[in-house]
């Protein structure tokens, strides 16, 4: 996850400037009945197939003004603009664009695009979004591509490590269950 300042000119002469928090998309694997949920491609579903990897897409975040979020650091809602009023938010034509959130792939001309929480932009605002935020964003995660892609990769291991510690934690308990189960048999 990184960073990146994006200038818009909604109205001519007047420049907003925002930070976008970029993350690239990751699956979350689980273990069910001793076997791996296999969320999001990165383990085998049969003998045959090939793993898909972690795929190309990345969420784009609006951050609030004042919010410093540190590469790799870990985020909420609450540090996006226009959650809750937060400052930040980008305003077109007197109206606040509020929290906003953008999914992208690289290569892929549409881009999943809500503003205010989780309403679709009106025509106008995602033709101002699509022409003058998307290709500064789409540079950046060009330009930080490697980056990012260890980064996700880093919190994938790191997400998998705490699935197997949780498993065997309750494996654990299993087993003093069974123990004390054993140690009350009676006939």
């Amino acid at each position: 996850m990184k960073t990146v300042s994006v200038v818009i000119e909604a109205k001519k002469g007047e420049k907003q400037t925002g930070r976008f928090l970029i993350d690239k998309a990751i699956p979350y694997p689980d273990i069910e009945r001793g076997r791996w949920r296999n969320s999001g491609g990165i383990f085998r579903e049969y003998q045959e197939d090939i793993p898909r990897g972690i795929g190309n897409k990345y969420y784009c975040y609006l951050l609030a003004e004042g919010v410093t979020v540190k590469d790799g650091e870990s985020y909420s809602r609450t540090s996006f603009a226009g959650y809750e009023d937060s400052p930040g938010a980008f305003t077109v034509r007197g109206k606040t664009l509020g929290e906003m959130t953008i999914e992208l792939t690289p290569g892929d001309e549409y881009a999943n695009i809500k503003v205010r929480g989780f309403d679709n932009p009106t025509t106008s605002e995602r033709d101002l979004i699509k022409d003058q935020i998307i290709p500064q964003l789409q540079k950046f995660i060009n330009e930080n591509a490697e980056e990012l892609k260890q980064q996700a990769f880093k919190k994938i291991a790191e997400n998998l490590k705490g699935r197997i510690s949780g498993a065997r934690q309750e494996l654990d308990e299993l087993e003093k269950q069974a123990e004390t189960a054993i140690k009350n048999l009676k006939i």
